[in-house]
């Protein structure tokens, strides 16, 4: 490969890393705002806000549930490169339109200059930045370690087995959070080491077990699975916290459920790749690539004979 090619590959995986930078921040924006948010809407009781604020979420993974099908037949049939500026336009628009929205304020500063409130309020905004920190570990976290963590999947495979430890470590790591009184950092940085991990395993193995012509449909049928699960489980995680009014246990038990669900999808891929050769779990992945990029061109060479005659 020459210098001038190399030099384009890692400049073009630069770019994508920052639209997946921008995409992130935008779904996970009321996440960090939840607090001010709460507190902008004080007049819905704590309940309903819980309700609504989960609610939005659901509504984002909706219409995501389907659209991810299309996107990845999209992708297939005029490329990366088009759809990849289609849907970043879309993701700006979406945002333009939100912070919009959120611009037309009109809090009243009574309580945060009142003379018996100020001190208060002073803490409490002090306490949600410090909150911010340990928010923020498990994405650093990820940051750090993940092309790292990339390079050594590469290296050994294991993919399905890593795929099995993501889960079973978040398990942990939500026992930890609603069962223990741990140091908070030790669960947070356990939480961004097991999403790397899945990241750097499951993601990248789906052109191993797919035809090229159809890998964009299929991380888009694995899109939209995930956002079943998102759409769902933030209307759970706020009928439980409604039922008791606080996190601790309850939803912290209800992610220790998802966790152990997820491991039991694990263990049934192990199984299933095991059963297939152990394509995602040997060292044979790029072997097992060329071996389908190779089966795929004799149909089409199949193909085109059948046609001449």
């Amino acid at each position: 490969m020459e210098k001038s090619e190399l030099r384009v590959r890692w400049l073009v995986l630069f770019l994508s890393c920052l639209l997946m930078i921008g995409n992130y921040y935008c779904f996970d924006n009321p996440a960090a705002l939840k607090s001010q948010l709460q507190q902008h809407f004080s007049n819905i009781p704590n309940a309903r806000y819980e309700f609504l604020f989960n609610l939005l979420y659901t509504l984002y993974s909706i219409p995501n549930i389907l659209l991810p099908f299309f996107g990845g037949v999209l992708v297939d049939r005029f490329g990366a490169r088009v759809m990849l500026f289609a849907f970043s336009t879309a993701i700006l628009a979406g945002q333009l339109i939100f912070a919009t929205g959120g611009n037309i304020n009109c809090d009243d500063d009574a309580w945060k200059l009142g003379p018996l409130t100020k001190i208060y309020c002073a803490t409490k905004t002090e306490a949600a930045q410090k909150a911010a920190t340990p928010m923020s570990i498990p994405y650093i976290i990820s940051a750090v370690i993940s092309p790292f963590l990339g390079f050594v999947v590469d290296r050994i495979g294991l993919r399905a087995l890593l795929a099995l430890v993501a889960p079973l470590a978040l398990t942990a790591v939500h026992i930890m959070l609603g069962l223990t009184v741990v140091n908070l950092y030790v669960p947070l940085v356990l939480q961004g080491v097991a999403y790397s991990v899945f990241a750097a395993a499951l993601w990248p193995s789906v052109p191993y077990v797919v035809q090229a012509k159809h890998v964009g449909t299929a991380y888009g049928a694995i899109t939209a699975i995930q956002n079943i699960g998102l759409a769902l489980f933030p209307l759970a995680v706020a009928t439980e916290f409604n039922h008791d009014e606080r996190y601790i246990p309850g939803v912290e038990l209800l992610f220790v459920s998802f966790g152990v669900l997820g491991s039991l999808v694990g263990i049934a891929l192990n199984v299933v790749d095991y059963q297939n050769g152990s394509i995602l779990n040997g060292t044979n992945g790029k072997k097992r690539r060329v071996s389908l990029m190779l089966d795929e061109d004799a149909l089409d060479a199949e193909a085109l004979l059948a046609s001449e005659h």
